[in-house]
């Protein structure tokens, strides 16, 4: 990214984050409608945040960072098929003129690239599709997956819980529980995890940055 869209992107946090404090239930759909590099810096200042939050501040920060950072995937999916396809959908005349955030997935990508005959554009869906299928057997993004699962579809996802855990001045960890409360995993330290989770994904855009 850079320095003048970094510098750029800050004073978007600022204004909307920082300032008016937006609540849980906006959260999601302010989320939806940005860019993978302003996701980025989302992630990145609810990061900043759960390193210094009190007891009460984590679970806001963390239900930020959670849905933020694993959200960049998806994110990044959204900007290469406009890059690729707009003007061809635009020419089909297809309302609306690209496919909504949180609509798109890698099937529908897929699809375009086929019908569409772009081979630039199905290298990249496998690319994509082969780094996601890696993060699905890393356990601690499985984790971050199913964080960011339980915080969005809540009434839909019951089982297993998200627990977050206080461990003095380690800040917090975090556990998953089955149904019968058995310890499935678990993540003493909480920031360290963050971070892990946070650096995996932006690995994985600048490797698409660089290759595509």
């Amino acid at each position: 990214m850079s320095r003048e869209n970094k510098e750029e992107n800050e004073t978007f946090i600022d204004k909307y984050l920082q300032n008016y404090k937006l609540r849980f239930d906006s959260l999601h759909v302010f989320l939806s409608s940005q860019g993978v590099y302003t996701i980025i810096t989302i992630a990145d200042f609810f990061f900043n945040e759960l390193k210094k939050a009190s007891e009460k501040e984590i679970s806001f920060y963390l239900f930020g960072f959670t849905v933020a950072t694993r959200s960049i995937s998806d994110h990044i999916l959204h900007d290469y098929h406009v890059k690729y396809f707009s003007n061809n959908v635009i020419k089909d005349r297809i309302e609306p003129m690209f496919i909504e955030r949180g609509k798109l997935n890698i099937k529908i990508f897929k699809c375009d690239a086929r019908k569409y005959k772009h081979k630039e554009a199905l290298r990249f869906a496998k690319f994509w599709d082969e780094k996601i299928n890696k993060f699905k057997k890393d356990r601690k993004m499985k984790f971050l997956k199913d964080m960011r699962d339980i915080t969005v579809h809540r009434k839909v996802v019951t089982r297993p819980h998200i627990i977050i855990i206080k461990n003095g001045e380690m800040g917090f960890g975090l556990e998953k529980r089955d149904s019968s409360g058995k310890i499935i995993f678990h993540e003493p330290d909480g920031i360290a995890f963050c971070k892990y989770c946070l650096n995996e994904m932006k690995k994985f855009v600048d490797e698409i940055k660089a290759e595509f």
